[in-house]
């Protein structure tokens, strides 16, 4: 039962009153309102992607386009007749209400607008609020309308009904997450760890919500049970590779549109980096196929697709907001896996353009018409957001931060004749004000700052050794320079060379440098890292993390100890933390920089034994706590370069003191 506090037609459309134009061609409306046992940021997510709604509702497919102005173009068939519209942009206000509006150009319709809103009960009820208005062309289609009004009612009850049915299922939480983002890069478990905005496991939920898989012919069965087999054959997590071959089956096209490792691994409760081991073996046994997608900065959505790297420009651009921008950036490019088509052959079916889905870093996106003056309630919580209005740039962002505290206002008022401020203070869940007061439509934006941390970027598999093991042909095209963000770069090198290669002779010493780098790469990958390269008998890696760096750094040294006698090589190790750009050179893809430069010359600090690492790995969170674990002897000491303008504070730690300087 609805209880007798929900809101009328005539108080809903109150709300959201038409235009007089609009009101005078006596539109349909239809209001329907639903209660369910679930907290407000579940409903939200899982109905926000209204193409999957839509399709659960039996409503036929779409077909959307976007053309060179960015203007997205939508089409379908209803009753044999094609429906042609201009989708709008969407309003929204996550986890409080969204708004869809077509202007048709041919169909049963004019003009439509959809809208849902989303009232917290108390911490784990939701009063859902299902609204559409049509206007129709004429009085056939009028009536047409009347009867499918009633078609869609009956439809949404039996999704709600089972919707219901699927949440008694399950236990909820009363607790919710911060929907705050990390944009950490490590691959690691840690860093994996959900962001979304509520901490229930709604792999349950999902089931409900899926389309069937297509179905695999006896060609394709055959051809994945062999593919699985070769996985299964190689050095793999076995529980990776059931889990990846069982997905490969039983996903939804939907699904395996863009198979994101991170989340994934999260759902199927795998270590990151085996599935991404799994899915780089797929890949190259023709399992998967590997995309690198440029990513637009404002929507954060997908823009053109790659299948090499190579093939990545250099420019690219975004109708829809209205930008052009460079991939050179650490967040320009995302890599994704797809199923290999002479497995399945994935279709691309809309049933909606699902605007907020899409756009989940969105909190607030308004559109407002010349003259137009709208109040907005808003779900923001303490993090902080920026600002803007799309399609008009400002030099300097506007930051929002919405923090807790009496001096925070609730509200804000913003005009389109007013310049942005530069900074803003709000309470949280803030209502806004928002007047257009121009002579131009004005859409407002209010994004989280942080980034996902569910995207994998060139910095995480660049340092991935099995990447670049497998996939050693990828190269960067010459007009990119690509930033990768904060790397931390080891090199080793062999203490007294001179003597080593005078007492063992050119032929014994270079088999004994080859076995050297052999056992450096093993402890490198098995620490999370990757070689970038070798250097004569030197050798340089990468790697996301410090920790994983020194640790790295003080195995490799520990195997070349001073005691050792199948071999006479000593080595000492130097790091450096900092940010770095990714090039193509001879040796394919390589990094550059001020970092990569002081970890090289960091190595005249250190004697045989020794890693010297820069401040800037000592200062890195948690090293310090790990040196200590490891009662690791530390000597201050300062790098003096022409290559630098003053001297530069730097740490030894003496792993093997036994080792004797060359």
């Amino acid at each position: 039962m609805v209880d007798a506090s929900a809101m009328s037609l005539e108080e809903f459309v109150a709300r959201h009153p038409w235009s007089a134009e609009l009101s005078a061609q006596r539109p349909i409306e239809r209001l329907w309102c639903f209660e369910l046992p679930a907290p407000t940021a579940l409903l939200w997510t899982l109905l926000s992607d209204t193409s999957r709604t839509n399709r659960n509702l039996g409503i036929s497919p779409m077909v959307f386009h976007e053309a060179a102005d960015g203007v997205v173009h939508g089409h379908t068939t209803n009753l044999g007749v094609e429906q042609r519209w201009i989708e709008q942009p969407w309003s929204w206000s996550a986890r409080r209400s969204m708004i869809s509006i077509r202007v048709f150009e041919a169909g049963f319709a004019t003009y439509s607008r959809g809208i849902y809103e989303f009232e917290a009960l108390d911490p784990t009820h939701t009063r859902l609020y299902v609204y559409f208005g049509w206007i129709p062309t004429g009085p056939i289609t009028r009536v047409i309308f009347e009867l499918a009004a009633g078609w869609l009612q009956r439809s949404y009850v039996q999704l709600v009904d089972e919707l219901r049915a699927k949440l008694s299922e399950h236990a909820l939480p009363l607790t919710t997450a911060s929907s705050s983002s990390s944009s950490s890069s490590s691959l690691s478990p840690a860093s994996s760890a959900s962001t979304a905005s509520t901490l229930l496991d709604a792999r349950a939920l999902a089931q409900h919500l899926r389309s069937p898989p297509s179905p695999l012919g006896d060609e394709a069965k055959d051809r994945l049970e062999s593919l699985a087999t070769a996985l299964r054959a190689r050095s793999l997590s076995a529980e990776a590779v059931d889990a990846l071959v069982a997905h490969v089956r039983e996903a939804d096209d939907d699904t395996l549109q863009r198979i994101q490792i991170l989340p994934l691994a999260r759902r199927m409760g795998l270590e990151p980096r085996a599935l991404l081991s799994t899915c780089l073996h797929a890949t190259r046994l023709g399992m998967l196929e590997l995309g690198w997608e440029v990513i637009c900065p404002h929507c954060r959505g997908p823009r053109t697709r790659a299948t090499t790297l190579g093939d990545v420009p250099p420019e690219d651009s975004c109708p829809v907001c209205e930008v052009e921008f460079s991939t050179h950036s650490e967040r320009a490019l995302e890599i994704v896996f797809t199923v290999h088509p002479s497995i399945r052959e994935v279709a691309t079916v809309l049933h909606c353009s699902a605007e907020p889905a899409k756009k989940a870093h969105i909190e607030v996106q308004q559109v407002l018409a010349p003259g137009e003056r709208r109040l907005v309630s808003t779900d923001l919580q303490p993090d902080s957001y920026r600002v803007r209005l799309r399609g008009r740039e400002q030099a300097v962002d506007t930051l929002l931060d919405v923090e807790r505290g009496q001096e925070a206002p609730a509200r804000w008022t913003w005009r389109a004749s007013e310049r942005l401020p530069e900074r803003l203070r709000l309470a949280p869940e803030p209502t806004l004000e928002l007047v257009n007061d121009g002579e131009d439509p004005q859409t407002l934006v209010i994004e989280r700052r942080a980034w996902t941390d569910d995207a994998l970027r060139p910095a995480q598999l660049f340092s991935f050794q099995e990447f670049r093991d497998l996939f050693s042909d990828e190269y960067i095209d010459a007009e990119i320079q690509l930033a990768v963000g904060e790397q931390t770069i080891v090199f080793t090198d062999i203490v007294g060379s001179t003597e080593f290669y005078a007492a063992r002779g050119d032929p014994e010493a270079f088999v004994e440098v080859k076995r050297h780098f052999t056992e450096i790469y093993e402890e490198v990958r098995d620490k999370g890292g990757a070689v970038v390269k070798t250097i004569g008998d030197a050798a340089m890696a990468a790697f996301n993390n410090p920790i994983d760096a020194l640790r790295a750094s003080a195995a490799i040294l520990r195997r070349f100890h001073a005691e050792r006698e199948d071999t006479s090589i000593r080595l000492r190790v130097s790091l450096n933390t900092g940010p770095c750009i990714a090039v193509n050179l001879n040796s394919g893809i390589d990094y550059f920089g001020t970092a990569v430069n002081l970890a090289s010359k960091l190595q005249s600090l250190a004697a045989g034994g020794e890693i010297a690492m820069s401040e800037q790995v000592y200062e890195a969170p948690g090293v310090r706590e790990y040196l200590e674990a490891e009662g690791a002897a530390l000597v201050e000491s300062t790098l003096e370069h022409p290559a630098f303008a003053a001297p530069l504070p730097a740490r030894r730690w003496v792993v093997d003191p036994r080792v004797i300087a060359g």
